[in-house]
């Protein structure tokens, strides 16, 4: 059933595979807590491209205070519910499906990763115990970017176009293609991956990266909403990235 948006908020329609929690009764989303994620969304990125909270650990603590405080703010207007909205699920076959491209990226990437190791001549090491550290935690962070990125700007983007959480541009586009639907998908997909690309501002190689898993990244969110796999893998695939093939160590100049 596809629902439309009315004045104060938009009721979200429901899958055959969707959550229980998802199910209940048609929640409101207004449009003050959308332009609220939208705006925080871009000021965060803002910020941490222009470097205004310096050193990192300053600007990790305070995203976490602001983002961990609407987070809560909205588990108790909306309860758990809200989690599936964003794409925090981990219901069944929602995960399995939503692992699949991320995996077949995450395999390429790898092998991108060594080859490049070897043509720069990069040594690949695990004996580095900031890596395993990293390895651990940059899958947490990276979970809270994709939120901030799929859920709250490209979500809304789409819902922008469809009127509808649970429908994306991606769901128009397949059920009836047409050009002006492909366009809002397209659209969404740059979006979301120009974003990503230029919170890494000014490393090119950074950028180069992130831009090409944002394409894919923005596609797989779009298909079955859920950032837990685009989250981890960026987690991982980063961490070995950064050490192997750039040779940094990312907590270095941290605090």
């Amino acid at each position: 059933m596809q629902v439309g948006a009315p004045t104060e908020g938009i009721a979200i329609e429901v899958k055959q595979d969707a959550s229980p929690a998802a199910a209940k009764a048609f929640h409101q989303i207004n449009r003050w807590e959308r332009c609220f994620e939208v705006a925080a969304t871009l000021i965060t990125g803002i910020i941490f491209i222009a470097k205004l909270l310096e050193p990192l650990s300053i600007f990790i603590g305070s995203c976490a205070l602001v983002w961990l405080s609407w987070f809560f703010f909205q588990l108790w207007r909306h309860g758990a519910w809200i989690l599936f909205v964003w794409g925090v699920r981990i219901d069944q076959p929602n995960v399995q499906k939503s692992f699949l491209l991320p995996s077949v990226f995450a395999v390429l990437a790898l092998v991108f990763i060594c080859v490049g190791c070897a043509v720069a001549n990069q040594e690949i090491r695990f004996d580095n115990w900031h890596l395993w550290l990293i390895f651990f935690l940059y899958p947490f962070y990276g979970v809270l970017q994709h939120v901030m990125l799929q859920s709250f700007l490209m979500r809304n983007l789409s819902w922008c176009v469809t009127g509808s959480d649970e429908r994306s541009v991606l769901d128009a586009f397949l059920n009836e293609p047409k050009l002006l639907s492909l366009l809002a998908v397209a659209a969404c997909v740059v979006v979301s991956a120009t974003a990503f690309a230029f919170v890494h501002w000014p490393d090119p190689w950074l950028m180069a990266a992130t831009g090409a898993m944002g394409v894919p990244w923005a596609i797989e969110y779009l298909l079955h909403r859920n950032v837990l796999p685009l989250g981890l893998y960026h987690g991982f695939l980063g961490t070995l990235f950064y050490f192997w093939f750039m040779g940094r160590d990312p907590l270095h100049g941290m605090f």
